[in-house]
């Protein structure tokens, strides 16, 4: 059956652009299986031009064909319950049995994502739950702004102060990454990221308590503080920890955590307190801190550091296997790398003179422009007030909920696409789309500025600000993170990330302001809101360009090779130090 039926099904339904990826396919270990070496097997895998390799499930691995083996034990047991005793009755004993089967009382599916959950633990995801607290950051102001600003909740702010709720975090956010590349260096990127949980907790419980504007602007400081630590530090362990094949799907999965994030903010926010929100979203750094600290540090460090017993144990936990044959090829590339990179020197001169680091930091210069000036950052902290101006017949709450889930949605289909389509065509037509996407919510608000009557079109706003948020989300907020910890050699990643993250703040900082800037001229509509809309729209488009003509594809490549490429080797600069 397995010849005859499975493989030419799975040849007829296999999505062509991944044929040349292997498809593993697993049994267990009853004995009337194939052996996974039948050569009658594997000349018929081969006659299907796909890459297919059959392999028996190890010993003491977890079962992920728990969903019909349970149903099936389900069915027997009560089928047991008739005293049968030809054929015909035991058929009529296992078709009662599946009639009468109660499908509230089938837990299998439980026991599933229990199975799944120790998986995601073995595979060492939950480093990731930093980016889910990044979200929370993010998705606060939803709910909180426009009840500060109504006087609904303490303490009571004007709309200069708003912006300065918003701006302070990314102000601090260049202050935390200032240290970040010492530190990530120094003590490792473990304890880095562990050091970040202090000012998030501290962060949310002075939001917490705040009854004045400037225990709200400490709150918000502390915030990004943490977040400079984090993002910088971030971007280098998602990297370094990860297999090559699947860097960019992992580099994705952080912005599904950060939109997670949001979500818990805005979905529950306007249903209570702010005070209660903000102590909620305590316990999420904590959580971090209890979990993070069984995580592996990056092999790289400890390379970096000339330890190398310890980087192999490391990436011997991250692979989650004890044998060192099955790391060799992958840890000798790594020292490899380690190796080429520590002949120059880790300062801001080698980063900014030698070729390969110059043209890597031009790329991630530009991106990280193009990433702080789209927009996202006001657009979503001001989702709520944006909707309330349009006047659309939808609830502005419900509105929030159908953007979030349409990025949720992306942000769950894009690490299944990245390591597929590539980062330079995702990237593309992310920029693409904000840009439509953009001008036509600025086209809506010019037409009801100059007095037009949009009722016939109060769909627009949420369209639009769906189509944005989530081609932002699929690409120009995701993938330039994972460019920016690929690209870098490891004796100048820590300060160029550092870097990137100072000119993010900047930038987020500037278009918070501008967009707030806009609310005092608005009045004589001489800079109305739609003039901001043209003007982020400008900006994607530039990116579109910008990333067209720069931005090197990295998809499956090794981090050496992609270095290499940036900087073609000579002996002259392989030798280049700057003292």
């Amino acid at each position: 059956m397995l010849i005859e039926k499975v493989l030419p099904h799975i040849q007829l339904k296999w999505p062509s652009w991944t044929a040349s990826k292997p498809i593993n396919m697993k049994q267990d270990n009853a004995k009337p299986h194939i052996d996974p070496s039948e050569p009658e097997f594997k000349a018929a895998a081969s006659n299907t031009g796909l890459t297919i390799q059959l392999y028996c499930q190890p010993p003491n691995s977890p079962d992920m064909t728990v969903l019909d083996l349970g149903f099936f034990h389900a069915v027997q047991s009560l089928q047991y319950q008739e005293a049968t005793s030809t054929a015909d009755e035991l058929v009529t004993a296992v078709e009662k049995a599946f009639n009468d089967l109660p499908a509230e009382t089938l837990n299998v599916f439980l026991t599933l994502q229990q199975v799944i959950v120790e998986c995601i633990k073995v595979h060492r995801k939950n480093w990731l739950l930093v980016y889910f607290i990044r979200g929370q950051f993010g998705g606060w102001p939803t709910p909180a702004l426009p009840r500060f600003l109504d006087g609904t909740e303490e303490p009571h702010i004007t709309s200069d102060e708003s912006s300065w709720v918003i701006s302070l975090k990314h102000i601090l956010t260049i202050a935390g990454s200032l240290p970040a590349g010492y530190l990530a260096d120094t003590i490792g990127r473990k304890k880095t990221l562990l050091l970040a949980s202090v000012p998030f907790l501290l962060s949310w419980v002075l939001v917490s308590i705040a009854k004045s504007v400037e225990l709200l602007y400490i709150g918000r400081g502390f915030a990004g503080l943490g977040l400079g630590l984090s993002n910088t530090v971030g971007a280098m362990y998602m990297v370094e920890i990860a297999e090559d094949r699947v860097r960019g799907a992992l580099g994705t999965l952080f912005m599904l955590m950060v939109n997670l994030g949001v979500m818990f903010e805005q979905g529950i926010g306007p249903h209570i307190s702010l005070t209660l929100l903000g102590l909620l979203s305590a316990i999420f750094p904590i959580l971090f801190a209890v979990t993070f600290v069984w995580m592996p540090e990056s092999p790289y460090y400890y390379l970096i550091r000339n330890r190398k017993k310890e980087a192999e144990k490391s990436l011997l936990r991250l692979r989650c296997t004890d044998n060192l044959e099955n790391i060799k090829e992958e840890f000798h590339g790594m020292e490899v790398f380690v190796e080429e990179n520590l002949k120059s020197n880790s300062s801001f001169k080698d980063l900014i003179f030698h070729r390969g680091n110059r043209k890597a930091l031009f790329i991630t210069v530009g991106l990280t422009i193009f990433q702080s000036l789209s927009g996202a950052i006001p657009i979503t902290a001001y989702t709520k007030i944006i909707f309330q101006e349009s006047e659309m017949s939808l609830d502005p709450d419900v509105g929030i909920m159908i953007v979030a889930i349409v990025q949720i949605f992306i942000s769950v289909v894009c690490p299944s696409t990245v390591d597929i389509l590539g980062r330079r065509p995702i990237l593309l037509l992310s920029t693409a789309l904000c840009a439509v996407s953009l001008t036509l919510k600025g086209l809506f608000f010019y037409f009801k500025a100059g007095g037009s009557d949009m009722s016939a079109f109060d769909w627009v706003p949420v369209t639009t600000m769906a189509v944005y948020i989530s081609t932002y989300t699929m690409g120009i907020g995701t993938i330039p993170n994972v460019i920016m910890g690929e690209i870098f050699p490891t004796n100048v990643k820590g300060i160029a990330v550092a870097f990137n993250t100072m000119l993010d703040g900047m930038g987020v900082t500037v278009i918070t302001i501008v967009y707030q800037v806009r609310l005092h001229y608005e009045s004589v509509d001489a800079f109305g809101l739609y003039v901001v809309f043209w003007g982020l729209a400008v900006l994607a488009a530039l990116s579109t360009v910008f990333v067209a003509s720069v931005v090197p594809e990295t998809k499956g490549k090794t981090l050496r090779q992609i270095h290499h490429e940036l900087s073609p080797s000579t002996k002259r600069e392989e030798n280049l130090s700057i003292s």
